[in-house]
């Protein structure tokens, strides 16, 4: 009995050549675009996803007296609660901040909440949630 052998012709030469340079040029491709950084005049760095890369964080003064010192800042001021939750997937506790803005009525972001298992205003961060602040 005789084995059945596959065999396949030998490709060109120049095909293979072709093809060692193809892949050579993708996988040094590949490893430009991941790592690449294009610096832009003025010094800036900008990754090639269009992110500027941070340098250092931006430095501010205090606030101005005259504005955290207004009558509509003390008033929104007291409205301001801390919103905690605890995140059922992992049971880490989570928190975010909302106001006041009716009896019951807690306003805050979507992303605060987000995740977030009964979710609870507190009143680490302002005034007593059920108080009306107006």
């Amino acid at each position: 009995m005789i084995d059945e052998v596959s065999w396949r012709p030998e490709p060109p030469a120049g095909h293979r050549v072709r093809s060692r340079f193809l892949a050579l040029g993708t996988v040094l491709l590949a490893a430009l675009a991941g790592a690449a950084v294009v610096w832009l005049p003025g010094g800036e760095r900008r990754h090639l996803s269009g992110a500027t890369a941070v340098r250092s964080a931006p430095v501010t003064g205090p606030p101005d007296s005259a504005v955290t010192a207004s009558p509509a800042v003390n008033a929104a001021r007291a409205s301001v609660v801390q919103v905690m939750g605890t995140a059922p997937s992992c049971g880490r506790r989570l928190a975010g901040s909302g106001f006041v803005y009716a009896t019951e009525r807690v306003l805050t972001p979507a992303h605060v909440l987000a995740g977030m298992k009964a979710p609870r205003p507190s009143t680490t961060a302002g005034a007593d949630p059920s108080r009306r602040p107006w």
